[in-house]
């Protein structure tokens, strides 16, 4: 199909011209201002490393990140279970033991996409109370509480 082949370059220069290209006109754009590390050294760039280190490194982000989206579900069942639940301590206090296992996780990596947000805990309150308010509601049948 015409349009689908991917562009052919007669040499390296023009390859060379068209990325010059887009870097500068990113930079026009504003998109390498207030970039992470911006003036700072390269970490660890004088340290030497065995062969296939990065593989080694790449391997680990791949194990936290799997950490990171399991935790993640975690979170939202226990949430969710929690609000079920009759008692508001109760509540709280599976919350926070879930906040626990969050801080110790976020505590082990270093890549912010591997970070897990914690539960808000407030938050969830307030949307237990107004669980268990439309629940009181609904079985009054006039969709509101009774006086």
């Amino acid at each position: 199909m015409p349009g689908n082949e991917p562009e052919k370059f007669d040499s390296i220069a023009q390859i060379e011209s068209l990325a010059e290209r887009a870097i500068r006109e990113g930079q026009q754009r504003g998109e390498f201002d207030n970039l992470a590390g911006h003036g700072q050294p390269l970490p660890d760039l004088d340290t030497e490393r065995p062969a296939g280190w990065w593989v080694t490194r790449w391997i680990e982000g791949e194990h936290h990140r799997a950490d990171a989206e399991e935790l993640r579900l975690r979170r939202r069942d226990e949430r969710n279970a929690a609000l079920q639940l009759d008692d508001v301590a109760e509540l709280r206090i599976r919350l926070d033991a879930m906040n626990q296992l969050i801080r110790e996780h976020n505590a082990r990596v270093s890549r912010v996409e591997h970070q897990v947000q914690a539960v808000d805990i407030h938050e969830s309150i307030t949307l237990w109370f107004r669980l268990r308010r439309s629940k009181r509601e609904h079985r009054n049948g006039w969709g509101f509480a009774a006086q």
